[in-house]
């Protein structure tokens, strides 16, 4: 089946507010916000600075590795909109996120900050593994995760969860993904999250 052809250039206005959704809450700026949220649950100076190596070495290094991808013209778009080029990024997030979670865990950071890098990289996993065979939406599965870590963390945070089914009508809006691949990468996501957090952490 071909794939869907995402459109980059809206024009009416429920095309725009679709394409500011899913830029705002793409995966490495809602896997940044369930990185400084866990921080600022544990609320130690230690916690802040582990997130913040997280982040640089799980998260901006691989956005880097994308940028210089596309500025050479070795993929389509920073989206990654088509399958054929997530491969390698896909595998330079899985490494340079499993390094610097196995670094977390061998050098004392916080046990919680660490289980939460775990699971990102437990869904980033399953995710390659479902882009060799077919197009699930990665912005869906960070998406539902994130909002299902909003879960654990409390009733004044659960508004919030309404991100998840803004994101699977942003990216059918915007011809990102089908619906099936959009509610696929939600169930997995929310399910890898909820889990993990309800038999593992707690």
């Amino acid at each position: 089946m071909a794939e869907l052809e995402l459109n980059t250039d809206p024009q009416s206005a429920s095309e725009k507010f679709a394409w500011w959704i899913s830029q705002l809450m793409s995966p490495p700026f809602l896997s940044l916000t369930a990185i400084l949220l866990q921080a600022w649950l544990i609320h130690s100076k230690a916690a802040w600075l582990w997130a913040l190596f997280y982040i640089s070495a799980g998260i901006l290094l691989p956005m880097g590795f994308v940028l210089r991808q596309y500025r050479k013209g070795e993929i389509s778009d920073i989206d990654l909109s088509h399958r054929r080029d997530r491969y390698r990024p896909m595998l330079m997030l899985l490494s340079c996120a499993g390094l610097a979670t196995a670094i977390m865990n061998r050098s004392g950071a916080p046990v919680e900050l660490v289980k939460l890098v775990a699971i990102m990289w437990l869904l980033s996993l399953a995710l390659l593994a479902v882009t060799l065979l077919w197009k699930i939406s990665v912005h869906c599965a960070t998406c539902a995760g994130v909002c299902t870590l909003i879960l654990f963390v409390g009733d004044q945070a659960m508004p919030l969860i309404i991100a998840a089914p803004a994101m699977v009508w942003s990216r059918t809006k915007l011809r990102a993904h089908t619906l099936s691949q959009t509610i696929t990468g939600s169930m997995l996501g929310a399910g890898i999250f909820y889990l993990t957090y309800k038999y593992i952490i707690q």
